[in-house]
C-alpha cells in the first residue's frame, strides 16, 4: 500500500493492520489508513536534490547524469520528469555509479539516499551522501597490430568499451613494423587523414533525424538538447572531428553557448560560435552555409539568416505556473515561440497552430516530429498546418527529439 501511495504522488501517514478471525478458516483484514489529503490531490515534486561528499565533480554536473531533474530555471516546469519517484532513487544510484566508474574512481559508493519532505509539505528534498575514494589512472597504453590502417588507438579504445583493462602489453610498434617490412617487402603505410577543409560547422542537435539533416548539410553533428547538453569537452572533440582550419559551431541551446565559447578558446583552430539560442535557428543557419566561399563571409552570412529564423517547439508543462503572462496549467500543451510561451491548451496540435498563425511572411515550415510521435499525429499536425497557413508550404521530418513531440522552423 505504501508502493501504491508513494508511485500516485499521494503522501501516506499512516496504515493500521487488524485481523479478527471471521467464519472457519476466514480471518478478516480491516486497514486503516489516513491520507494527507493534500499531498494526495497534488504532485510531490523535487525542490532540491543535494550532494554530499562530491569533490571531484560539483553538483550540477552529478544532476546531470540522474534520471531525477529537480525543479529550478525560468522553464524549470517545463520538464516532465522532475516529480518525486521512489522508484528513480536505486536508478539514480546505478547511473552514478556508472558515471564515476567511467571516470576512473572503481571504489566509489553511494553510503546513502534520503527523501524528505519541505517544512510546508508540498515538495521533496533528496540527499545522497557519497565516497568517491580514490581515483585510478591509467599509464601509457599501447597496442601492437600488423592491419594496414589499424591505429593502435582504436584498438585500446575497443578494448576499454568492454570494462577496466587489468593488464596492458607494450610492444615498440615501430620496430615490429620496421621487422616485418624487412620480413616481407611489403611497405605499411600509415593511415592519411584527409587535408584540413577551408571551413566547417558543427551543430549540436537534440535527434537522430536533426543529425541526419545536419551531415546532409555538410555539418558535423554533436547530439544535445534539453537534459544532454554536450561539455566543453565534447564540443572540443566535434571541432577536432570537423576537421577543418576554421570551424563555425552552432549551439542552437542558449544553456550550450557558454561551454561552445570555452571550448572555441580551447581549439587549436580558428572558430567562430554564432550564438543560436533554438534548433530552429541553427537549422536555418545551415541551409546557408557554403564551404566554398570566405570563412568569414560564411559566418556572417549563417548568423545573419539565424537571426531571421524562426522557431515553435511544443512540449507540455509538468508544474502549474505562470510565465510570459500566460497562466499555465500542469499537463497542458505549451507552444514557444522563440522561447517565449505564446500559447497553451489540452491539445498540442491547436496550441502549435496557434503560434504558427503569428508567423504571417512564412512561406515555408519545416515540421520536426518527436521520439514518441506516432505517423498519425504528425500528418494530422501538418494537415492543420496547411489549413491555418494556406500561403506557406509545410515538409515533414522524423526529428527524433525527446521532450518535444513537434518542432517547427519557419523561414
Amino acid at each position: 500500500m505504501r508502493h501504491f501511495y508513494l508511485n500516485t504522488k499521494a503522501l501516506l501517514k499512516v496504515i493500521c493492520l487488524q485481523t479478527a478471525h471471521f467464519l472457519f478458516f476466514l480471518v478478516r483484514i480491516v486497514a486503516s489508513i489516513l491520507e494527507n489529503l493534500f499531498c494526495s490531490h497534488h504532485p510531490l515534486f523535487l525542490n532540491d536534490i543535494n550532494i554530499i561528499g562530491n569533490d571531484a565533480f560539483d553538483d550540477g554536473r552529478l544532476r546531470k547524469e540522474m534520471y531525477t531533474r529537480q525543479a529550478g530555471g525560468v522553464l524549470g516546469f517545463l520538464k516532465s520528469n522532475d516529480s518525486y519517484d521512489p522508484d528513480r532513487l536505486a536508478a539514480d544510484q546505478q547511473k552514478l555509479r556508472a558515471f564515476y566508474l567511467t571516470e576512473g574512481y572503481a571504489d566509489f559508493r553511494v553510503v546513502s539516499a534520503l527523501a524528505e519532505l519541505t517544512p510546508d509539505r508540498r515538495d521533496f528534498v533528496i540527499t545522497y551522501v557519497v565516497e568517491e575514494g580514490p581515483r585510478y589512472r591509467f599509464g601509457k597504453i599501447e597496442a601492437e597490430s600488423a592491419l594496414r590502417d589499424l591505429q593502435p588507438d582504436k584498438i585500446v579504445a575497443i578494448g576499454m568499451t568492454a570494462g577496466r583493462l587489468g593488464d596492458v602489453v607494450v610492444e615498440d610498434l615501430d620496430a615490429m613494423t620496421a621487422q616485418h617490412e624487412a620480413v616481407t617487402g611489403i611497405v605499411i603505410e600509415p593511415p592519411r587523414r584527409e587535408n584540413a577543409a577551408t571551413v566547417g560547422v558543427v551543430a549540436v542537435v537534440p535527434g537522430s533525424g536533426f543529425a541526419t539533416v545536419a551531415r546532409s548539410l555538410g555539418a558535423t553533428p554533436l547530439r544535445g538538447g534539453a537534459s544532454m547538453n554536450p561539455s566543453t569537452e565534447e564540443l572540443l572533440g566535434a571541432i577536432r572531428e570537423a576537421n577543418a582550419q576554421h570551424v563555425i559551431v552552432l549551439p542552437n541551446d542558449k544553456n550550450v553557448i557558454l561551454a561552445a565559447q570555452s571550448a572555441a578558446n580551447l581549439a587549436d583552430v580558428k572558430v567562430t560560435v554564432i550564438p543560436t539560442r533554438t534548433v530552429a535557428q541553427g537549422m536555418a543557419a545551415l541551409v546557408a552555409f557554403d564551404p566554398g566561399k570566405d570563412p568569414a563571409q560564411v559566418a556572417d552570412e549563417m548568423q545573419e539568416v539565424s537571426e531571421r529564423a524562426h522557431g515553435i517547439e511544443v512540449t507540455r508543462a509538468s508544474r502549474n505556473t505562470q510565465i510570459d503572462g500566460q497562466d499555465v496549467h500542469a499537463g497542458e500543451a505549451i507552444a514557444l515561440l522563440d522561447g517565449r510561451v505564446v500559447a497553451h491548451g489540452e491539445d498540442e496540435v491547436a496550441v502549435l497552430v496557434d503560434a504558427a498563425k503569428r508567423l504571417t511572411d512564412a512561406e515555408l515550415f519545416t515540421l520536426y516530429s518527436g521520439a514518441d510521435v506516432d505517423a498519425t499525429r504528425v500528418q494530422h499536425a501538418a494537415q492543420r498546418l496547411r489549413a491555418a497557413c494556406p500561403r506557406a508550404e509545410v515538409e515533414v521530418i522524423d526529428g527524433g527529439q525527446p521532450h518535444y513531440p513537434f518542432i517547427v522552423a519557419a523561414e
